[in-house]
């Protein structure tokens, strides 16, 4: 994402600065908390209107993971957890409404994509057993390709949150050996 120039420097002065010496670039605090703050705000601004169309690829992996399902049983488990995802999204999109909190937007994000990733591989491994995930397994790569790409949090935030999300959801099935019993 791009942000207009500071104050202190204008777009150009910080594209030189890049441009020239981008291996040992350090901004004084000043200048890197005036960026953060400023790309926050951008970052909220902009999940606004992303966040709909992330609300429609859900939906729509959503629509073809549950077609795909054919055992009602198996269906309704894996949409009953997968129905939070959405609901994580749509507490993310209505929070970058609220300006002041662009402040917190890292938060947000990165809580809803620690959630998101943590149920998207529980639902993995609940179904693991009595499925073949090879389609859940491709839903989960796009629920990570979406977080990536479409949510506007920084790139290391980003990879945190993803990774976290994949190690607390490993460790919940592993502690509650989570797998799905098929009704007799």
């Amino acid at each position: 994402m791009k942000l207009h120039g500071t104050k202190n420097l204008n777009r150009d002065q910080i594209d030189a600065l890049i441009a020239s010496r981008l291996n040992i670039l350090h901004f004084s605090k000043p200048i890197e908390k005036m960026y953060r703050k400023q790309y926050r705000s951008a970052a909220a601004y902009e999940f606004r209107y992303r966040a709909p169309m992330v609300l429609f690829l859900y939906t729509f992996l959503t629509v073809g993971v549950y077609n795909n399902i054919s055992d009602l049983y198996i269906r309704s488990e894996w949409l009953s957890l997968y129905k939070w995802v959405g609901i994580i999204v749509s507490i993310a999109w209505f929070c970058s409404f609220k300006k002041s909190w662009s402040k917190y937007f890292d938060l947000y994000t990165s809580l809803g994509a620690i959630g998101a990733v943590s149920i998207t591989f529980v639902i993995i491994n609940l179904l693991a057993t009595a499925y073949n995930t090879a389609l859940l397994h491709a839903a989960m790569m796009y629920a990570v390709v979406i977080i990536y790409s479409f949510i506007g949090m920084r790139f290391y935030t980003a990879i945190i949150a993803g990774w976290l999300g994949g190690i607390i959801g490993i460790i919940f099935s592993n502690y509650y050996n989570l797998y799905i019993r098929l009704p007799s």
